[in-house]
């Protein structure tokens, strides 16, 4: 009425039933422009860095700038929340 099962042993387990060849493994390798896959997400990422890194550090700001503007914004928010905390404290106290 059914299958017949095999005992389990030691030969069963070392020797598979079947006689073909494990599948091969893909060789990994470098993706290249003429790649029929050359339009992939990583590729354009890494083209987009590559002319972000290349640009001229014309378009950044100077220490100075960037100092004063650190100083001002950061300067802003600690006087707000000291305000904030006065009136907090005389509605409170």
């Amino acid at each position: 009425m059914g299958a017949k099962l095999r005992p389990f042993t030691a030969e069963a387990v070392a020797a598979p039933k079947s006689s073909s060849r494990p599948p091969a493994r893909p060789v990994a390798r470098l993706a290249s422009p003429g790649d029929v896959s050359a339009d992939s997400p990583a590729l354009r990422l890494q083209d987009h860095l590559r002319r972000s890194l290349e640009a001229s550090p014309q378009d950044n700001w100077s220490a100075r700038r960037t100092l004063a503007f650190v100083l001002v914004s950061c300067g802003a928010f600690w006087v707000a929340a000291a305000l904030l905390f006065q009136m907090v404290s005389r509605a409170l106290g």
